[in-house]
This record gives structure tokens, sequence and C-alpha cells, in this order.
């Protein structure tokens, strides 16, 4: 096979033969006793589990690998366990590695996950049939995981599925969260619930997402005081002041992702890649607001229409007053100067107006008006 350089110690000739890392990976993994693993054992000191993955990272620098080598390694991982009873362990790892090795390529994702869905099940099933209490069977918090995570995965195809197909799979899930319920304290069914949000979110029931999503955030907030320091507390509160904005509390909505960036830069800090994307979004979804205008945006019309409050240059460079703003059309309501000295009634579309120095916001009662 072709040399690669895809980790940091690179062994000591430089390069290495992916036949070569499969060979070893192969070997690694088997040596591994399995009869000692247990639920807080993970794979990935890369991803901060506790043991070596031999098929993820290199064994001597833990790097992990990327690219066509991973690929690679994903497939010959999948050739050797995929459909192997006797190796459900290492099933269930193949299909986590084939899922990072895929991201981007969501109907093979979503192959993947069937096939999970089916050995988590089918060990579920066995579990069942054991005699197993049905709240201590570990294996249910996998499942639900797959079953939500298949939904996604369904929600993010060109075509969507019908609504009740992605509705049943949750009702599903549920179904199996509840009965981990006395002791995972409804962790799962949070889960179930984040994912439901997302399902009224893409069908337009904004209120009904909020209400959703803002209950799943407080479940996992009863089991985990500290949730909202943590990089899922990070996703979930980022989506929750989308949602707050998309059901017009546009305040509260900019206020938390201001308070989220702050958490998020003090724990995974200022230079992380998803702390630099989401300060990004946030300068364009106010900059799509109105330029010039800092934190807190005014969706609220005085109340006389024709009175002033803010005044600057819009793009044309003429002179402009606001007297409102319309949200619905995408842009302020004003007047603007003409050549002679007269004023037209005007529509200036964000952010294309630039508004005088010293502009601020004032907040009534929780309305926002702009004054100058």
């Amino acid at each position: 096979g072709t040399p690669r350089r895809d980790c940091s110690c690179r062994g000591t000739a430089g390069y290495v033969h992916v036949s070569c890392l499969i060979d070893m990976a192969g070997k690694k993994s088997d040596a591994i006793d399995l009869s000692k693993w247990n639920e807080h054992m993970t794979l990935g000191v890369s991803v901060g589990g506790t043991e070596i993955n031999p098929w993820r990272e290199c064994i001597t620098c833990r790097q992990v690998y990327t690219g066509t080598t991973l690929k690679q390694l994903a497939n010959a991982m999948e050739e050797k366990y995929d459909n192997d009873d006797a190796h459900v362990f290492w099933r269930n790892a193949t299909y986590d590695m084939l899922l990072g090795a895929l991201a981007g390529d969501t109907p093979a994702r979503l192959e993947v996950l069937k096939k999970r869905y089916e050995l988590c099940k089918s060990q579920y099933q066995k579990e069942v049939l054991a005699g197993r209490d049905r709240s201590a069977i570990s294996c249910t918090r996998d499942l639900v995981n797959c079953i939500t995570n298949l939904a996604a995965g369904m929600m993010a195809l060109p075509s969507l599925p019908p609504k009740e197909v992605v509705v049943a799979l949750l009702d599903e899930a549920e179904r199996y969260a509840e009965q981990r319920r006395p002791r995972d304290g409804g962790h799962l069914c949070a889960t179930v619930l984040r994912q439901r949000a997302q399902v009224e979110m893409k069908s337009g029931n904004d209120t009904k997402a909020l209400q959703l999503l803002t209950k799943a955030i407080a479940i996992f907030e009863t089991n985990e005081p500290q949730y909202k320091q943590t990089q899922n507390g990070f996703m979930d509160f980022w989506e929750l002041s989308d949602m707050l904005i998309l059901n017009g509390e546009v305040v509260e909505g900019y206020d938390l992702k201001e308070e989220m960036l702050m958490i998020g830069e003090r724990v995974l800090g200022r230079d992380h890649p998803l702390m630099l994307k989401r300060r990004r979004e946030l300068k364009e979804g106010l900059d799509r607001m109105g330029e010039g205008l800092t934190f807190g945006r005014a969706f609220r019309n005085a109340d006389d229409e024709d009175r002033t409050i803010a005044t600057g240059f819009c793009y044309t460079g003429q002179r402009a007053n606001i007297c409102g703003v319309a949200k619905d059309q995408g842009g302020y309501r004003a007047y603007t100067e003409e050549k002679d000295g007269s004023w037209t009634q005007s529509f200036i579309p964000f952010p294309a107006i630039c508004l005088d120095e010293g502009t601020q916001i004032e907040v009534f009662d929780k309305k926002i008006r702009m004054v100058w």
C-alpha cells in the first residue's frame, strides 16, 4: 500500500504502510481484555477516553488518524468486525469510527446508523430475554442515542422524510428512555426532547420547539448543575438563543448568546474553532439587523410612526431619519433627504445605513427603542 505520514511520531522510518497499520490495529484490539471492561471505560484517549483505540489513533503518540488513512482503517475495521456477533464491542466501535470517517456524507452515515440500530436493538432484546431489570440495561443508552441520531440524520437529508416517520422513531426512543429514568434522572428522556424540538423547529412550530428545548435543558441542569459550562450545554443554550429570537424574544436571545460566548471562551478558549465560528455568527446576525447598532436589537416601532428615533446616512449617501424597524420586511422605515432639501418617505434594507456616532439602545419593560 501507499506509505503514509499521519501522526506526530511517524515511527523510526517516518512513514508507515496502511496495511501495516491495519495489521497492528487488529492485533492490538484482539489483545484488549474485554472481560475487565465496564461502562466507565471508553475508547479513544485522544477524545478523552480511558483506553487507546488502535484503529483510530497512533498507539505511540496517540494522535488521531485523519483523511484517507482514517477511511481506509475504518473500512478495514468494518470488514473485520461487521456481522461478527462474537465481537459486539468492536462492532460498536466500528460504527463509531465509520460515522467519523464519513463526516459530511449524510446518506452513508444513515446506513451506518441503521446497522448500529439493529445491533443495539439485538443486544437490548438479549438482555430482556435474560430477565435483566430494564432500568439496569446499560445498552439502552446506546440504543436511544442511536435512534435520535438516526432521526437527526434523516432530517439533514436534502429531501425530508414525512414528519410522522421521524416522530415514530422518537416515540420509540422515548419508550426506551423512560425505562432508564429511575437510574438516570430522565437524562435520556431529555435527549429525546431535544431532538423533538428540532423536529418542531423544522416544521415551523417555533413556540413548541422552544418549550421542548427549555424542558430538556431543565432536566440536563437538574442532573448536572454545571451543564451550562459543558460543550454539550454550550450547544444546547446556543440553540435555545436562536429559538428565543425566532419567537420574538430578541433581547433575551442575544443576551444569552453573549453570555454563552463568555462561558465558552472561558472553558474552551477564545481561539477554539467553535468559539470563532459562533462569534462570527453573532457578528453577522447583529450586522444584518442594522449596521452601527451594538448589543440589543430594536424590532419595535416608535409610538409615533413619524417620530425620528435615530439618524444616519443610508447607502445612497443621503441623510436619513429612521422612524421604525420593519422586521418582517427586513429594513427600516425612514425619511431620506433629497438634493433640494425636501424629505421623502423611504424604506432602507438592513444593514444599508450607518448610524450617527453616539447612537444607543434604550430598554423599557423589555421593549426596545432606539434613541439618540
